[in-house]
């Protein structure tokens, strides 16, 4: 799976999540099968997408996701690694600016979140 289809991927998964349980009376009792199905959808696509990375354990890692903490840093491996770069270790001009846009949204979060909890 490459870097878009995995982004792209990841994102439709999310959107149609939220749409779906934004429905509160039609979908009230499916609650926690939508977030099962979310849950396993992206384990299943970040796994496929480590595996294109070029991870060997790319099982073990993608369990890791399942750690607030860890997912984000999985989630940023995953969306700017070119395809085997497990053997290259090279980042590509793409992926740089990925992960630099990500992390720029990370602290941006972040810091939003601490300034409300100050007010």
């Amino acid at each position: 799976m490459t870097r878009t289809i995995y982004i792209i991927t990841l994102i439709s998964i999310s959107t149609a999540s939220a749409l779906i349980l934004s429905l509160p009376d039609l979908i009230s009792d499916f609650q926690g099968s939508v977030y099962f199905f979310a849950i396993i959808s992206i384990l299943t696509i970040t796994i496929s997408r480590l595996d294109n990375i070029g991870y060997k354990k790319s099982t073990q890692i993608a369990l890791l996701g399942l750690i607030p903490i860890a997912n984000i840093a999985i989630n940023i491996m995953a969306m700017s690694y070119p395809e085997r770069y497990a053997e290259t270790k090279t980042l590509d001009a793409p992926g740089k600016i990925i992960a630099t846009a990500v992390i720029a949204c990370w602290i941006l979060i972040i810091s939003l979140m601490i300034y409300l909890a100050i007010d």
